[in-house]
Formats: structure tokens, sequence, C-alpha cells
């Protein structure tokens, strides 16, 4: 007997069908094919079965609750309840009105309210893949709705005193042009991801990107930038850290925006803070190499066409470090020759 009626399937299609990316084309969803993989199999909307177009070479046809018991391995109680499941209303428990300062969008969902649920597979088997442990997921969401501008993207909240402020949608498919979407009408700059992780007199390391914060296994906050911001200076030393160590991008703006970077923290450091500024260079070969182009002072063509032949790791997260010791950061002087371009 089947658990699916053609009512519920009809009024929860794409979410049935979300791990097949299904896309909207008026009459129909066009999906991948769960048995041969191709993007030539399609549902009409309303309907119960999944075509593959393929004919000679598949010829797909199957049942929606079949394809989820057998393709997918969902048990009746997990089909039951992502056709129930609402990806439209009120916002998860870990998030209301009150604890936002930021429109969130409706369509968010947080893996820490669906572990179970088809729709957060994809985004999580990303941020696995990304190397990313459980509990820094379960602080995450996802939007899967073709409804929603961010769809398909991960939710990444930033908390000040507990309260959202900010968000940036990171794309999980690497299908889309923007791989961050962010609140309109609001300065990047002004916020710091990871900020209300930071502890009085703890030493505290600064990175570019929310996937080299989550990577991190330390005090880490994000710039979202190559390029520091006041406010976000003035928010580090209100929290009064310890040390504070700089991580740039290994690439041409990483490093050339870094030495900036410093001069604004270090001009706006309180003078009771004993805070002192380090850097970690990630792969010293690399900046080395990057470095050198940049002393040649060559005409810009021939400047970028050297650097874009360079190979290596351009973030913390793609060389997967987790763990860094002090010893292994330099104490910033502005005479260094690594920083002299």
């Amino acid at each position: 007997m089947s658990i699916l009626t053609p009512e519920l399937i009809k009024a929860n299609q794409e979410s049935l069908l979300a791990n097949l990316d299904p896309v909207n084309k008026g009459r129909y969803y066009q999906i991948e094919c769960p048995s041969c993989g191709h993007r030539e199999a399609f549902s009409y909307i309303g309907s119960e079965w999944i075509n593959c177009g393929r004919q000679n070479k598949c010829g797909e046809k199957i049942h929606i609750e079949q394809y989820l018991k057998e393709k997918e391995g969902l048990s009746e109680k997990q089909i039951l309840g992502l056709a129930l499941e609402q990806v439209h209303g009120e916002l998860p428990d870990v998030v209301s009105s009150k604890t936002s300062q930021v429109e969130i969008p409706n369509e968010v969902m947080f893996f820490a309210k669906g572990a179970d649920s088809i729709l957060s597979r994809a985004p999580r088997r990303y941020l696995e893949g990304r190397g990313l442990d459980k509990e820094s997921i379960e602080r995450l969401g996802y939007i899967n709705n073709s409804a929603s501008q961010f769809t398909k993207r991960i939710f990444i909240p930033f908390y000040e005193n507990e309260k959202i402020v900010y968000f940036v949608a990171r794309d999980y498919t690497g299908k889309s042009k923007l791989r961050y979407m962010n609140p309109t009408g609001m300065n990047s700059r002004d916020f710091l991801f990871n900020i209300d992780e930071v502890k009085e007199e703890e030493d505290v390391f600064v990175v570019e990107g929310v996937m080299d914060a989550l990577t991190l296994r330390q005090p880490a906050i994000a710039l979202l930038t190559n390029t520091a911001g006041n406010k976000q200076a003035e928010k580090l030393f209100d929290k009064n850290p310890g040390d504070i160590i700089f991580i740039p991008d290994m690439d041409k703006a990483g490093i050339t925006k870094l030495k900036r970077n410093i001069k604004i923290f270090l001009e706006l450091k309180p003078p009771s803070s004993k805070s002192k500024v380090y850097i970690y260079w990630i792969d010293t070969q690399r900046r080395d190499k990057i470095v050198s182009i940049l002393n040649r002072q060559l005409p810009k063509e021939e400047e970028n066409l050297l650097l874009d032949q360079l190979d290596g790791l351009k973030d913390l997260n793609q060389a997967g470090i987790k763990h860094i010791e002090k010893k292994d950061c330099v104490e910033y002087n502005p005479f260094d020759r690594n920083l002299n371009f």
C-alpha cells in the first residue's frame, strides 16, 4: 500500500525530487535520471511518475515513492516526513524574528533540525567534502527551494551577542556564477564571522573566508574579503583578544592586502591592548614566488600571466589545516622582506 497519496506528491513534488536536482520547466520538472544519471529525465508537474527520455538506452519509468525507497533507501517514516516537511513558514527554534537583526530567507532549513531530510543530503555531502566536522555543520543551514533566490546554497549566519546580524549563502553545486550571495544593502566589512566565539585574552586567527574559519579547530574570524574594514577591527578589540594571527590567502590579492589590513588593526588597537600581530604563511614556497613576481614590477598583463601559472594552495580550507601552532607563526615586522612590495 502506498503511503504517498497523489495529493501529497502534488503538494511536495519538488521536495521529493530534490536529490535529482529538479528544474521547473513550466509543465514538468527536468531532473537527473535515478537509473542512468543523465539529465534527460522528467516528471510532469502533479504526476506520480519519473520518466527517462533516453528510450533506447534507459527508458526508466518509476513511481516517486518507489524511487525514494529503492534508490534513496528511505524508510516509509522518512518518506512521509519528507512529504510533510515545511520548507516555507516559520524559522526553526534556533532562529526566530526576535533573535535576528537581518531579514532571513523563509526557506532556510538548519542541519540541526533536519538531519534525516533528503533535502539536506547534497549540501551536507558538500560540507563534509570540504572537511567540516559534524559540530560545525550543525551550526549552518541550507536552502533547497527553486522559489528562493538563494536556492542550492549553504546558509552561514553571523552572530553578535547571539543575534544573527548578517549571513552569506554559499553555492554548493559548483554551477552558479556567484559562489557567495549576501544580504542587500549591507556592508560585509562591518561584520566578522565567528566574533561571538572570541574569548578575552585568547589568541585569534584572522582569515579571509568563512570556510577557512569553519575548518580551523581554533578561534578564527573571517573578514569575507581581502580588504579589512575599520568596524571589523573595532569589534575584535572590543573582545580584548590575545595575539592576532593573520592567515592570508596564497594569491596576489591576499598577499598585497595583508600589510594594509594589519595596519588598520594596529591603528585601531586600544592603548590598553597587549595584542601582538603574527602571520601564518600557509605555503612559504608559493608566497616567495608571488612576492618575487610582484617585486619585479612587470607590466600588468605579464604579471597576471605569471601569477596564473603558479600552482598551489590558495586558502586554509583547501590545505586541510585544522590546527596551527604558535611557534609556526611569524611576528609581524613592517620591514620584513616578504612584505616589501
